[in-house]
């Protein structure tokens, strides 16, 4: 930027511009004069050009931004008041306490990871009658000169953070070049299908001037709209995107059971529903049996999907329509996937054929699972060999003599009964002799008498 447009600059504009060059003392508390900045800034610019400023910017830019020097280069703006903690940058739009920072914009296209933010700034009124026309201007500068750099525009409203959107109508333009241009909707059409704009920067150019021409539709202001332009990365694919969310932390049976519960309070006493309440085991995109069961970590609802099958359908669908939740069509990014557990042991155990599992049975069967495991942990496991090995020889002694004990109670309780039955058999013997000599005078026969009767009767057959 040469000296003449920076006199053209306003107050706020220029001091800005002497911090961003990390040109201010934040120890001093001297306040300099237009033309100290304006002197300061075209001397900073000089040594910037210079070849020991190119070569730093180039080491500084490689492992970020792949040669990009980005506007915002100058660290000391990330020190600023008010600067984001994560992205660095001061959030732009209004309100101011709904202004937004480049942390938005990174996670916007998970399938285009963000390499550098070259610019964050707000639209602005143009004045005069016309309250609905707004203007943007930013200067992109390249420190590498041999290849075009790649970058994207990305917008939304301060209202909507995580949603990209272009005004009613806008024109951009490079280097006093039209590159770009948005049409108004079509008639009875609210809605447009929104995607961010690709645009290149050349590389026989420094200082880039990016323009933005607008059209704001009432009762829509133009500081509510906050432009990022960027430098994408490397295309991210969907397998890569799939092994990422896999190995985040699962949500557990206990955290599921919770949102069961707080689920059932919500409803209504009074409704009393015949059919239990079943989980599903079909995926809401496929029609078909989830692989992976996956559903939104601040979703309220036990309902998943296949993670495989929502990645593609994210990855084919327009750019307005991805990342939502097939069950309650909630924005959900990649990153805010987590594995169900309750799902995937259902469908660990049970049948390929099964489609649904009563919610209520799938609880009592995971409780009784785990107080069975429990109470197996808490048993005392039976010593191993190299254990009872390792024992002294007082407690070899010990359980000898016990086990010695124990064999001669067991023999000896043996015998004595054995010595009761013999002793209860002689005696029934004998009281049976007695009551038949006795039963032969008082003509009463007992069992002992019907025995020698009946012998004496085969005694006499065969004398026969």
């Amino acid at each position: 930027m040469d000296g003449a447009r920076l006199h053209t600059l306003g107050s706020t504009d220029l001091s800005n511009l002497h911090d961003d060059c990390g040109l201010s003392d934040n120890g001093s508390r001297r306040k300099l004069g237009r033309q100290q900045m304006v002197a300061d800034i075209l001397s900073w610019q000089e040594r910037w050009r210079t070849d020991a400023g190119i070569a730093k910017s180039k080491s500084a830019a490689t492992e970020s931004s792949k040669g990009l020097n980005v506007r915002l280069q100058a660290t000391p703006m990330r020190q600023r008041r008010g600067a984001c903690g994560k992205c660095g940058w001061t959030p732009k739009g209004s309100p101011r306490h709904m202004a937004l920072c480049a942390c938005t914009f990174l996670r916007m296209d998970p399938f285009r990871p963000v390499s550098a933010v070259l610019g964050l700034a707000h639209l602005q009124n143009t004045g005069g009658s016309d309250a609905t026309s707004a203007k943007l201007i930013m200067s992109i500068q390249c420190a590498d000169h041999t290849a075009d750099i790649d970058i994207e525009l990305r917008m939304a409203w301060v209202s909507a953070p995580s949603c990209h959107v272009w005004p009613h109508s806008m024109t951009v333009q490079i280097n006093d070049t039209e590159v770009a241009h948005v049409e108004p909707p079509k008639d009875g059409n609210t809605r447009r299908a929104d995607a961010p704009i690709r645009l290149k920067l050349s590389k026989d150019r420094i200082e880039n001037k990016l323009e933005v021409q607008a059209h704001v539709k009432p009762p829509h202001k133009a500081n509510e709209l906050v432009l990022c332009v960027v430098q994408p990365a490397a295309t991210v694919a969907v397998s890569d995107l799939l092994h990422v969310c896999v190995k985040q932390p699962e949500i557990t049976t206990v955290e599921c059971a919770r949102l069961w519960d707080s689920l059932h309070a919500d409803t209504d006493s009074a409704v009393e529903c015949s059919t239990p309440w079943l989980q599903s085991l079909v995926c809401p995109l496929t029609r078909e049996r989830i692989w992976a069961p996956v559903r939104g970590i601040t979703c309220k609802h036990l309902q998943c999907f296949d993670l495989e099958a929502y990645l593609e359908t994210s990855s084919r669908a327009a750019f307005h329509r991805r990342w939502h939740c097939p069950v309650c069509d909630k924005l959900l990014y990649p990153a805010e996937l987590a594995v169900c557990g309750l799902t995937r042991l259902l469908l660990k155990h049970t049948a390929s054929s099964v489609a649904a599992v009563p919610l209520q049975i799938a609880f009592n069967a995971i409780n009784n699972v785990k107080a069975a495991e429990k109470k197996q942990q808490s048993t005392p496991p039976a010593p191993s060999r190299q254990c009872q090995q390792g024992t002294s020889h007082k407690t070899a002694t010990e359980a000898l003599e016990q086990t010695t004990t124990q064999r001669v109670r067991k023999r000896s309780a043996s015998s004595e009964a054995g010595e009761r039955q013999r002793r209860c058999w002689k005696e029934g013997v004998l009281t049976a002799t007695r009551s038949h000599q006795e039963g032969e005078s008082r003509g009463v026969v007992s069992w002992g008498g019907r025995l020698q009767k009946q012998a004496e009767l085969q005694q006499g057959a065969f004398d026969l």
